[in-house]
């Protein structure tokens, strides 16, 4: 570290850039996919129950089985919707996905930082962006209080 605070603010903008920002703008993106990708699963699950639940309805009232499994089924399907609502996969996806951009930002920042100030200031910048989802992500774990 202090061989690295020795150098020139333009090989410590650039190990910054690499080493700190690119890794969170990748983090961010995975995890933003990720949520995207979970969100769009379970409703296609959900839809699938809901139509097995119909179906199984239709049977029903048609006579075709005698046992009442429409209740059942929807009940499995309201438990997933739920599971949807409570991981608040879609939220996540969405606010990973605005870090993720605001992160991408930074590098263009940095690069136009003119003195030793400029730059510390975006740096700072950079990780109150971090810091910023970082507490938003510890707020939405612990829920209301």
């Amino acid at each position: 570290m202090r061989t690295l605070r020795s150098t020139d603010r333009a090989t410590r903008a650039e190990k910054y850039r690499i080493l700190r920002v690119d890794d969170q703008v990748r983090w961010y993106s995975s995890k933003a996919a990720q949520n995207r990708r979970r969100y769009r699963q379970l409703g296609v699950i959900v839809m699938i129950v809901e139509l097995v639940a119909m179906i199984l309805g239709l049977f029903r009232v048609s006579g075709s089985v005698d046992a009442d499994l429409l209740g059942p089924v929807a009940a499995v399907a309201a438990g997933f919707i739920g599971w949807m609502q409570a991981k608040k996969y879609a939220n996540l996806s969405e606010a990973y996905a605005v870090t993720s951009h605001e992160v991408s930002l930074v590098p263009s920042t940095l690069a136009s930082s003119a003195d030793e100030d400029e730059w510390a200031q975006a740096v700072h910048d950079a990780e109150a962006a971090f810091s910023r989802e970082h507490t938003m992500w510890q707020a939405r774990r612990q829920g209301p209080v």
